[in-house]
């Protein structure tokens, strides 16, 4: 994709691992080109975007032992919630050490809650770096990594 740089009086053409492969001076015919902003906003997006999914899927502490919050698992967790809704019993569940722990419906309520915290938490973090980065002059200069390090 080629970009406009305002500040260098240039066109830069990037692969789609965002690596400039040729750069050549502007031309009239390259004012209707998207902005060299418009790419770098992409860039710390995806990086935000990237960092909230390892932050989401790195498992979370209950009080019942560490449980994994990859999307396999979370999904599993509310098909086992609906379940239990319907027909209430424990349940077994396995931790990310792949230890087994019996859960009552009110443990796996509370599980099911800590998890959704934890990803809402994720995404929370996200929507942040994205109305920083809308916010922003400079998109280059926002530490995207700091919003998740807290």
């Amino acid at each position: 994709m080629a970009y406009r740089n305002p500040k260098t009086n240039t066109v830069e053409v990037y692969s789609d691992d965002t690596t400039c492969i040729l750069r050549r001076p502007c031309t009239l015919a390259d004012q209707d080109l998207p902005d060299i902003a418009t790419l770098h906003m992409r860039q710390q997006k995806q990086k935000a975007s990237a960092l909230r999914y390892k932050k989401e899927i790195q498992g979370v502490d209950t009080p019942h032992g560490r449980i994994s919050t990859d999307r396999e698992s979370q999904m599993m967790l509310a098909n086992t919630i609906a379940f239990v809704t319907a027909q209430p019993q424990d349940v077994v569940w396995k931790k990310e050490d792949g230890t087994f722990v019996t859960l009552t419906h009110a443990d796996l309520a509370n599980v099911a809650t800590i998890v959704l915290h934890h990803v809402e938490s994720c995404f929370r973090q996200e929507a942040a770096v994205v109305e920083s980065l809308l916010a922003a002059e400079d998109v280059t200069k926002v530490d995207v990594e700091a919003h998740f390090n807290q």
